[in-house]
Parts: structure tokens; C-alpha cells; sequence
């Protein structure tokens, strides 16, 4: 009863109550059950350090009743999405429905998939948020007609942010106009939640008189608009502006939206605030002033992109930066400004994987610095929500305290987001990526950088004597790994040829792919009648800027693992071949060899930080979302992940990976993605050599034998493979030379 009538302070010393006597009685199923409901009150609340203490504070055993592991499952997933540790949370609730399934319990399983879907959102992943939504329609629904709605509303959502992101999806426009039937009678901020995602839904496809239409139905609802809503209701307003030739009009919305966001601290409407800017700027002619909003709002992306485990808005952020950024770096090439726009697209392809690492290790944190992170967080967010009540009452307070009010919401907000930034740092801070972060050109050196443009693609060659810029399209079909629409002759046009002046005085070429231009083999593309290999050492960057060196263990050790399967006959010889090279090196050289049932992940793993260098030679995989679930595989069906290695104190200096898509990334990622090559690099190696698709164990027992006859830690590996890979084309031009490749960070 404390809990239907919002008293949730006097709810929860009934359920602590309830909670001891059913630990009295050992009533296991009942403990979770109030457990649950007080967890539930705590998330509200905000006060995550408390959910936390009373999810974890009683372990269940296996013989625990279903239910009991379903909601102890299903609150850890919704904490963990809370405090953005969305790789928890996908876990922890794909646990809970497929616990509910179990037990035969719909309700549950929906509660559950509803949720895992809004995490899917969270991270990114829209359309499959989408197709889950639209699974969970097809099954029994709630009975409450307002939670149909979110549903609907939700799955509507995915789709939105996914035509945002540039991909095609469904169409949002008869779900909302379902949900928004469907919510007639809830609380007035549904029915307008509903209202303006149509708003916005119409806007999308064009159809702007409708999208007008449909505001002004929901305008006698404006009264009751969140914080949130107002913002958006504002951006929305903006853009019909835009449409109907008044940029001006426009610009003073933006303002205004700017203005707000500002007061309340809104990152997500800041950032929507200065891309609408800069749209009605270019409308009136004004590209300078464009391209200054445009800058506010790239600012606006770094910064979100350390808190969006804390700030709203974080789903439409992932969606729609990659346009803003688009358009800033369009802008600044019209402008002749080329460092400018080298210096965009070099930030903006490593943003994401930077952010996925974020994530990960908020997965990995321990007691101390979880606690830390959950104090944090909830300061934040009880602030945040009293803020975000203030503002919106903001039109009854007098003129003549608006100001200050809006004042002391903002300090307030700033002290909070110092705390987070404190417990970031306990756990690893964002390196400042400003242009005086990212490696200029070495002498002798050409980095070629690729980035897509709000039509076709801009390519960048910078060496010592400047920046050269090419514009160029892909045609549909480009890249497909069967029957591509361009050849490897196509693609070296269109990605060399017009830099081939300045690849003519260099022998070194740094690539800085981007999306599925990662399946691209650089090195392997023709200039002329040879390869680009032939007179260049080529290396794939990451781009992740200058980083502290970690100081290597003295005397040197080498690691060396092989066939940890015990299936690959030629990966043995290539560990001989290795073992004999790494003895001859002397200079206080020792090698750890761990084969066959031995190389195991508890025998491998703690040796890895001890060790300068790691050769592996077995068996790799490219898996998962983005690459998060791709490992190295060890002995008796163990395996060393992607996780385990960002999770490692100490990286090798030097790692090669004889071994399946072991560098392969995510293609579809904006940028550069992610794989088991990238995790050593960014746990701290600074050279992984690594195959980017399927390769013959025996024919690359051949390359890496040759590699190994001329190379030893403290040469130069670009120029040594180079030399092996060109020996091996030599002797056999099918062999697989052109499937390894050298990343550094």
C-alpha cells in the first residue's frame, strides 16, 4: 500500500522488515521477492551503492528457486543499465529471460526482453533493439494498455534513432500512431512522449505539413513536458522552421534551445542545439559561423562520450553524431581549411572505439572504485532529477529569479559532474585527443586517412610537406566479399592513384581506414604494376594519440603459445622455427613455451604481463557485437577474450597472432572497430602483427618463419615484414602475405 501511494521511504522499512523475518524462516523465494521490490526503490531513488549492497548481499545457490534467480538477474541487469555497464546488463538480463522462460512465466520474460531491448538501444544497436521489439509485440501483451504503449513507443524509437544513424528501417509512422490510440487515457507525459515521436517520425520522412499538424494536437500537453521533452519539442520546432524557408525563426528556437540546455546542463541538448544552429546558419549563408557551431558541437560528442553512462540522450547521440560530423568536416573542406578537417576525421574515427573501451571497463572495476563510481552516479542523478523538476517549473518562478535560479541549478550540476569525473579517473580518465595528441607524419612517412562525407568519401594524404585531398565514391556493393562491384585495380584508383606523387618520395605509409574500408588490404592494392608493398612498409594505426610507455620487465621474456587444441601439426613446426630465433637472440633473452594441453587460460593468461614478447600460434575467432566476444582459444575449451586482454595490468610490448581473424575489426562500426589485435593495443602493446581473415596454418608457418629469420624486438617490424611478406609473394604469390598486417596505436 506504501508503495502504490508513492511512499517509498515507508515501503522500504516494511520490505527490510519483511526481508529478516523471511531469512528467519528461510524462505528463500520470498526474500528475493522483497528484495527485488527494495532494489527496485534504491534504482529510483538513485542510491545505486544501496541497490548493489542488497542484490549482492545474500549469494543464491543453484537449487534457488527460478523466480528467486529471475528477479535477483533481472535488477541486476536494470542497476547495471542504470550505471551504464551495458555489458552487465546485456548479460544479466538475457540470464533473467531465459530464466522466465524457464519457468514458464510471460510476463516476466517480457519485462525482461523490453528492458534487454532498451539496452540494445543504449549501446547503439538499434535495429536489433527493433526486431526484439517487434518479436515482443507478437506475444501475449500486458494488461495494462499504458505499458502496450511504451512498447510501441520503444520499438518506434529504435527504428528513429537507426533512419538518424543513416540506416534503413521500418516505418515508425503507424506504430506511433497506434501508441499514441493506445495512450489516450495514461498520464499526460506519455501521451506526449507518443505525440512527439510522431512529430519527429513525420519530420524524418518529410512530410513536414503533417509533422506541423501533428505538434499542434499535442500542444495543449505542453504544460506537462519534462525537461527532455522541452528540449526536444524545441529542436523539432526548429527544424519545421528550416523546412518552411525561415532560417531565422530557426536560429532564435536554437537559441532558445541553447539556452535551456545550458541552464539544466543538457549535453544531449546542447549538442542537438548547435547542430540546428549551424543548419540555420548555413540556410542564411552565414558557413563560418556554421562551421563555429559545428566545432561546439564535436566539443559536445568528446565530452559526452565519457559521461553518457550518466547523461540522457545517449541514444540518439550514438545515432545522429556521425551526421553532424559529416557535415563539420564537409564544411571545413569547402573552407580550404585541410588540417582542420584531417585533424576531425583522424578524432572522429577513434571516438567509438574509445567509448566501447569506457564501457568495458566499467565492467571490470573493483569493490572500491565500483562503490566510487556508484556514489558518484547517484549525487549526479538525485541532483540531476531535482534539477530537471526545477526547470521545468521554471515558467511559474518570477521573472526576476529565473536567473538565479538557472545559476544555481548550474553550479549544482557542475559539482556533480566533477565527482564523475573523480571516479572516472580512478579508473582510467580520457586522454585529452586534441590535435597536439595525434602523431604528426615521421620523416619519410605518409598517413593516409579516409573518412565518408554527407555524399561520397574524402580521402587525406599528409607527409611533411603538407596535406593533400581527394573526394571519391564507393559504388553499392563495393567491399561485398562475393563478387565485389569494384576490383582491387578500382579501388587502388580511387584510394592511391591520386596520391601517387607523394607516395613516390615516401617508403613508409601509415593507413587510416575507416568502417569497410577496414576489409580493405592497403598494402596488397596495386600502384602501378606492383603492390603498394613493394615499395612501402605499410602500417594500420588505431590513431589513439600519444600514450605513456609502460617500462618492460627486465630481463626480457618471451611467451610462446602453441597449438593449445592440439589439431594444427604445422603450428608446432612454426614454434620451433620461433623458439630456435628467440634463443639466438641472447642479450638476456628467456623464452616460456606452453603447448598443446598445457596452454590452458589459467597457464597462459598470468604470464602475459611478464612477457615483452607474445607469439601465439592456434586458433582465432571474430565474434560478437562490434567484436566483443572474439577470443583467442586455449586448452581444454578455455579462452583468452577480448575482455581479458583490456583487463590486463601489463600488455606485451610485442605480440604476434598466428591465428584466424585475429586482427580482423567490425566493418559496420563508424571508424575503427574493435578485435582481439586492437585489445592488445589498447591495453598497451605498441605492435601487433595479426591476420584479418581465415589463413593456412602451413602457409603461414612459412610467412612467420621468415619473419623471425630477420626480426627481433628493437628493429624495425614494419620494414622486417615487409621483407617476409615479399619473400613469401616471391616464392608463392597465393600464399597468405596478404592477409597479415602490422597495428599500431
Amino acid at each position: 500500500m506504501a508503495r502504490e501511494e508513492g511512499r517509498d521511504e515507508e515501503a522500504a522499512v516494511y520490505l527490510r522488515q519483511g526481508i529478516a523475518a523471511d531469512q528467519g524462516q528461510r524462505e528463500l523465494a520470498g526474500e528475493w521477492k522483497k528484495r527485488s521490490m527494495l532494489a527496485w526503490i534504491e534504482i529510483n531513488h538513485s542510491r545505486f551503492a544501496d541497490a548493489r549492497r542488497i542484490l549482492s548481499a545474500a549469494p543464491l545457490p543453484a537449487e534457488a528457486p527460478a523466480r528467486a534467480r529471475y528477479g535477483k538477474a533481472f535488477y541486476q541487469g536494470v542497476l547495471a543499465n542504470r550505471v551504464g555497464d551495458y555489458r552487465s546488463a546485456l548479460k544479466e538480463l538475457r540470464l533473467a529471460a531465459d530464466l522466465a522462460e524457464r519457468v514458464g512465466d510471460s510476463a516476466f520474460r517480457w519485462n525482461a526482453e523490453q528492458l534487454l531491448a532498451n539496452s540494445y538501444q543504449s549501446v547503439g544497436r538499434s535495429q536489433e533493439a527493433a526486431d526484439l521489439f517487434q518479436r515482443l509485440r507478437a506475444d501475449p501483451h500486458p494488461e495494462n494498455p499504458c505499458d502496450l504503449g511504451s512498447l510501441l513507443i520503444n520499438q518506434a524509437w529504435s527504428w528513429q534513432l537507426a533512419h538518424e544513424g543513416g540506416e534503413e528501417t521500418g516505418d515508425p509512422i503507424p506504430v506511433l500512431q497506434a501508441a499514441q490510440e493506445n495512450n489516450r487515457h495514461c498520464r499526460p507525459e506519455e501521451q506526449l512522449t507518443a505525440g512527439l515521436n510522431l512529430v519527429l517520425a513525420y519530420q524524418q520522412s518529410g512530410r513536414w505539413s503533417e509533422a506541423g499538424r501533428a505538434l499542434e494536437k499535442v500542444r495543449p500537453l505542453a504544460s506537462e513536458a519534462s525537461l527532455s521533452q522541452r528540449l526536444w519539442w524545441l529542436d523539432m520546432e526548429g527544424r519545421g522552421a528550416i523546412s518552411q524557408g525561415q532560417p531565422a525563426q530557426a536560429l532564435r528556437l536554437y537559441s532558445e534551445l541553447s539556452e535551456v540546455a545550458e541552464h539544466s546542463l543538457s549535453m544531449d541538448g546542447g549538442f542537438r542545439a548547435a547542430v540546428g544552429r549551424a543548419n540555420a546558419r548555413l540556410a542564411l549563408g552565414d558557413r563560418a559561423a556554421a562551421i563555429a557551431d559545428l566545432a561546439t558541437a564535436d566539443h559536445l560528442i568528446d565530452e559526452q562520450t565519457w559521461l553518457i553512462p550518466a547523461d540522457e540522450g545517449r541514444d540518439t547521440f550514438l545515432a545522429h553524431r556521425e551526421a553532424a560530423t559529416r557535415l563539420y568536416l564537409e564544411l571545413l573542406l569547402k573552407d580550404g581549411q585541410r588540417q582542420r578537417a584531417f585533424t576531425l576525421a583522424r578524432r572522429a574515427r577513434s571516438r567509438l572505439l574509445r567509448q566501447l573501451v569506457m564501457r568495458d571497463r566499467l565492467a571490470q572495476l573493483t569493490p572500491a572504485q565500483q562503490q566510487q563510481w556508484d556514489d558518484a552516479l547517484s549525487k549526479y542523478w538525485d541532483l540531476r532529477q531535482a534539477v530537471d523538476r526545477q526547470a521545468a517549473e521554471e515558467w511559474q518562478i518570477p521573472e526576476d529569479r529565473r536567473q538565479r535560479a538557472g545559476e544555481d541549478r548550474s553550479a549544482k550540476l557542475a559539482e556533480a559532474r566533477k565527482n564523475l569525473d573523480a571516479a572516472m579517473a580512478a579508473f582510467g580518465a580520457p586522454e585529452d585527443q586534441g590535435e597536439g595528441s595525434l602523431s604528426p607524419p615521421r620523416p619519410g612517412e605518409v598517413i593516409l586517412a579516409y573518412h565518408p562525407l554527407p555524399q561520397g568519401w574524402v580521402g587525406f594524404a599528409a607527409h611533411s610537406g603538407g596535406i593533400e585531398v581527394t573526394r571519391f565514391k564507393l559504388l553499392p556493393g563495393a567491399l561485398a566479399r562475393i563478387r565485389p562491384s569494384m576490383s582491387q585495380e578500382d579501388l587502388a584508383r580511387v584510394l592511391l592513384a591520386p596520391f601517387r606523387a607523394v607516395l613516390a618520395r615516401s617508403g613508409r605509409v601509415r593507413i587510416l581506414s575507416y568502417g569497410p574500408l577496414q576489409s580493405v588490404d592497403f598494402h596488397a592494392l596495386p600502384l602501378g604494376a606492383e603492390p603498394l608493398l613493394a615499395h612501402h612498409a605499410v602500417t594500420y594505426s588505431l590513431d589513439l594519440g600519444s600514450r605513456p610507455s609502460t617500462a618492460a620487465p627486465a630481463p626480457p621474456v618471451a611467451l610462446l603459445v602453441a597449438d593449445p587444441e592440439g589439431n594444427l601439426p604445422a603450428a608446432h613446426q612454426e614454434a620451433d622455427a620461433v623458439g630456435a630465433a628467440i634463443r639466438a637472440w641472447g642479450q638476456g633473452w628467456s623464452l616460456k613455451t606452453l603447448e598443446g594441453p598445457a596452454a590452458g587460460a589459467k597457464a597462459v593468461y598470468p604470464e602475459l604481463s611478464g612477457a615483452v614478447l607474445f607469439h601465439f600460434a592456434g586458433h582465432g575467432n571474430f565474434a560478437g557485437f562490434a567484436g566483443w566476444d572474439s577470443a583467442l582459444r586455449l586448452a581444454a575449451g578455455s579462452r583468452l577474450t577480448l575482455s581479458d586482454l583490456l583487463a590486463l595490468p601489463r600488455a606485451p610490448s610485442w605480440v604476434v597472432l598466428s591465428a584466424c581473424d585475429s586482427g580482423h575489426s567490425s566493418e559496420q562500426a563508424p571508424g575503427e572497430g574493435v578485435g582481439l589485435a586492437q585489445a592488445f593495443l589498447l591495453a598497451g602493446s605498441q605492435g601487433v602483427i595479426a591476420a584479418t581473415q581465415t589463413v593456412d596454418d602451413r602457409k603461414t608457418r612459412d610467412l612467420i618463419g621468415e619473419l623471425y629469420r630477420g626480426w627481433q624486438p628493437g628493429a624495425d617490424l614494419a620494414s622486417q615484414l615487409q621483407r617476409a611478406q615479399l619473400a613469401s609473394r616471391k616464392r608463392d604469390p597465393a600464399s597468405v602475405w596478404k592477409s597479415f598486417r602490422l597495428l599500431e596505436p
